[in-house]
């Protein structure tokens, strides 16, 4: 079954967590994100110790934990390696 697009103009309020905390998602897509009014940010999931340089309240260290919210709209893969990405899911 296809995803339902709906147009931007008609969300109040998008949740978008980030998977990744490194270069990618600070210096590209959280800059981008700050140009969207409606876009707030989700926890996100990372490992590495620059958590707080994401600016949002709460972190996992699974993304089985970030993809379990209800209140979370989008997530955005930013981790520059799929095998960072994969290691999150799987705890390696």
């Amino acid at each position: 079954m296809a995803a339902k697009i709906i147009p931007l103009k008609t969300v109040e309020l998008l949740r978008i967590g980030i998977i990744g905390a490194g270069g990618v998602a600070r210096f590209i897509h959280l800059p981008g994100f700050a140009l969207c009014p409606q876009v707030r940010l989700a926890p996100s999931a990372t490992r590495i110790r620059r958590r707080r340089s994401l600016g949002v309240a709460q972190t996992f260290e699974r993304v089985e934990d970030l993809l379990a919210l209800r209140d979370v709209n989008a997530v955005v893969v930013a981790a520059a390696e799929v095998s960072s990405a994969a290691g999150l899911c799987t705890g390696e």
